[in-house]
């Protein structure tokens, strides 16, 4: 305040000494000017008092990062979606693959096994052959002419009690057969209209944004049981070829029955008219005509099963 006065006071004397005499006061006025500060920008008049510092604080808050929301939150749920069921059928794929490989080496064993055995087989074969023949020639030689009806008669007694446990078991085998081809019908009235509803609702094509959440919940839930439905096709197509084996076993069984059966009438025919058992070996023949059929029906029902588990949901690009 008091600067303020001495400058107003400087200010009126120029003034007045200005009137009366220009050059004294012009001098005036330099040395006025001399002796007062003149203000810079950012600079004031009043002192602000000491300098502080800030000490900071020791409060900590959250760290927000801001989230950025996709344009369109309903696409990108149904690509999430999509993605998610086209890696479950990816996963699917790997673990056929990966199952095949296995039953590949379990079968190479498994021929490896068979050939052994096969190998012993052939050798007890022709060991036991030998022997037959032996016995044979040692028995036309002392006992050929001793025979009789009542022998032949036994002989097909003893034929037809170890035919019946073969013909249970073929008979088992058709059963077992019936009871494959009417669920492996069931399976296909089934795996039919997926295929159908599958292409219909192009689940092949899903486009994420055009397609409702529905469709693709929909197309989901078609490839989940059109993979159970071939896990089932999985366990025929590997019962099957062991009930095929179990069948050729029957009949081979019945087959040699039958050549030593085809003996015994011979000789009941020519020798023994009137014996029972001519009709009863006879009979028997029908047994071996209808285990030729199973076997045919059996053929089929494994090429079908077959054609089944080619059938494809997808349609592969």
């Amino acid at each position: 305040m008091l600067r303020i006065t001495r400058l107003f006071s400087i200010l009126l004397i120029c003034g007045l000494a200005l009137s009366a005499d220009p050059l004294a006061a012009k001098d005036l006025q330099k040395k006025s000017l001399s002796k007062t500060k003149i203000l810079r920008p950012g600079k004031t008049l009043y002192p602000r008092g000491p300098a502080t510092k800030k000490t900071p604080s020791t409060r900590q808050g959250k760290t927000l990062t801001p989230t950025k929301r996709p344009a369109n939150a309903n696409i990108c749920a149904a690509r999430r979606t999509v993605m998610e069921q086209e890696q479950e059928k990816l996963d699917n794929y790997k673990a056929n693959v990966t199952a095949i490989n296995v039953e590949i080496a379990e079968l190479n064993r498994r021929i490896r096994e068979l050939r052994a055995q096969a190998k012993d087989g052939r050798r007890q074969i022709i060991a036991q052959d030998k022997r037959v023949k032996r016995i044979k020639n040692v028995y036309e030689r002392e006992c050929k002419n001793a025979e009789n009806c009542a022998q032949y008669e036994q002989t097909a007694t003893n034929l037809e009690r170890q035919s019946r446990p073969v013909e249970n078991n073929l008979a088992n085998v058709r059963q077992e057969i019936q009871r494959t081809r009417t669920e492996i019908g069931q399976l296909e009235r089934r795996i039919r209209p997926l295929q159908n509803e599958y292409s219909a609702k192009k689940c092949s094509n899903q486009i994420p944004g055009q397609t409702s959440q529905a469709t693709i919940d929909r197309c989901y839930a078609i490839f989940s049981e059109w993979n159970q439905l071939q896990a089932s096709l999985n366990r025929y197509n590997s019962r099957l070829p062991q009930l095929k084996t179990q069948y050729e076993r029957y009949l081979a069984q019945l087959t040699n029955i039958e050549n030593r059966a085809r003996q015994i009438e011979t000789y009941l025919a020519r020798n023994c008219k009137a014996s029972p058992k001519v009709k009863t070996i006879r009979k028997h023949r029908s047994v071996r005509e209808n285990a030729k059929k199973l076997g045919l029906e059996l053929d089929k029902l494994i090429r079908d099963v077959s054609t089944l588990r080619k059938a494809k949901i997808t349609i592969q690009r």
